[in-house]
């Protein structure tokens, strides 16, 4: 099956330049399917802070509340040279 690839979507993948015969391969790989064993296993997400799950609660807060609650949770700059 030949594919059209849009000029725009033309490219490099880390500095190597996408070629004609990387798309083959990627979509003969893709057409063979995967073997879902041979795939990483996914963790859990984000590390706990208990035992139990924990909850996602969404909260609605004022610009101002944001605002100082984003402005506690930046850490302050530790560069040698603003000490």
């Amino acid at each position: 099956m030949d594919t059209i690839i849009p000029k725009a979507a033309e490219g490099t993948i880390d500095g190597v330049p996408v070629t004609d015969a990387h798309s083959a391969a990627w979509a003969a790989e893709a057409e063979a399917g995967c073997d879902a064993a041979a795939l990483k296993q996914r963790g859990r997400g984000c590390p706990g802070r208990g035992a139990a799950a924990l909850q996602v609660v969404p909260v609605r807060l004022t610009e101002e509340e944001l605002a100082a609650l984003d402005a506690s949770a930046t850490p302050a700059p530790a560069s040698s040279a603003m000490l």
